[in-house]
């Protein structure tokens, strides 16, 4: 199976949170094999879907006096268009969110699978789209249990009254973002993040494909890895004990002008040449300069210097 049929199996799956039949046929959401029908209907040549995928969430304070807080997030996925207007494609992905995890100040959020990161959009690869968003809140449970499928039904419901493309991905949002708010009673909750990410096209760059991003507040920074489809591999993840090695080489090796980027949850983590990667600097992205490709032939070795789960990814230039 390839990644087509992997991410087709994702915008299908009718077992996402919060859906039902009725909201699956309202969102004109369509079977496994129809969606990737669809899905090689957008395709272009030598061009391929990008996928946006939420790798980590660190907290810094939970902003639990005693205890330690229950903390969840929702996220709600939006293209841009050439024209600059905002609107959604079933191809995109649904809203989404997870449940309250219990976690305390300066800990890692436990429920982020480093092999499989939650999809937060898909972007296709016509022209027709200049942009995607991710409208992303992150919120310190204070109260009643936070009942999330609920909330993303009523999210779900509010995006399928929204008709055609909108002015900002403010405007778009508004609705969806007010449901699922609303639903939580998030006001009596602790803000941790609320944001929207921003990825564009930029010619040569399609959506800054194979770097890790980050968004930051006083109390979580988040980390996310938009993918190429069909060209960026990933690596481990490996669970390293203080003092464990891990050689990496990837598949197609590591050519001049590819992109490497390498996360650690935990450490301290060395990866020579590239640094030094810890809580406070969690991940690198490099550009391989191609005076280096011979001396990187081999791979590049991972050292723990602390007990570490380890995230590759590799995208070669193309």
């Amino acid at each position: 199976m390839g990644a087509l049929d992997d991410l087709a199996r994702t915008l299908s799956d009718p077992k996402r949170i919060g859906l039902d039949d009725d909201l699956a046929k309202e969102l004109r959401l369509a079977d496994e094999s129809l969606t990737k029908t669809r899905l090689e209907a957008q395709l272009e040549d030598g061009k391929s879907f990008r996928t946006v995928h939420l790798l980590a969430a660190w907290v810094e304070d939970d902003t639990d006096i005693i205890g330690k807080g229950e903390v969840y997030w929702w996220a709600i996925p939006m293209l841009g268009n050439a024209s600059g207007k905002v609107l959604w494609s079933p191809l995109c992905g649904l809203p989404t969110g997870v449940p309250p995890e219990s976690v305390g100040s300066k800990s890692w959020m436990k429920g982020f699978d480093l092999a499989k990161p939650p999809m937060l959009v898909a972007i296709p690869p016509s022209e027709d789209y200049a942009a995607a968003f991710v409208h992303i809140g992150m919120f310190d449970d204070d109260w009643a249990p936070a009942k999330l499928a609920p909330a993303m039904k009523a999210g779900l419901s509010a995006l399928a009254s929204v008709k055609g493309a909108l002015e900002s991905s403010e405007a778009f949002s508004a609705p969806i973002r007010k449901a699922i708010f609303d639903s939580l009673k998030a006001q009596q909750d602790d803000l941790m993040l609320e944001r929207t990410i921003k990825l564009l096209r930029e010619e040569g760059k399609g959506y800054g494909a194979g770097a890790i991003g980050s968004a930051l507040t006083e109390f979580v920074r988040i980390y996310w890895i938009v993918k190429d489809l069909d060209r960026t591999e990933t690596l481990g993840p490996w669970s390293l004990a203080k003092g464990q090695e891990q050689r990496v080489l990837p598949p197609s090796g590591l050519e001049g002008n590819g992109l490497l980027s390498i996360f650690a949850r935990g450490g301290p983590v060395r990866a020579e040449p590239f640094g030094t990667l810890d809580t406070e600097r969690p991940f690198i992205n490099a550009a391989i300069d191609s005076r280096h490709e011979s001396a990187l032939a081999g791979g590049f070795t991972i050292v723990a210097e602390g007990d570490a789960d380890v995230v590759a990814f590799y995208t070669p230039p193309g």
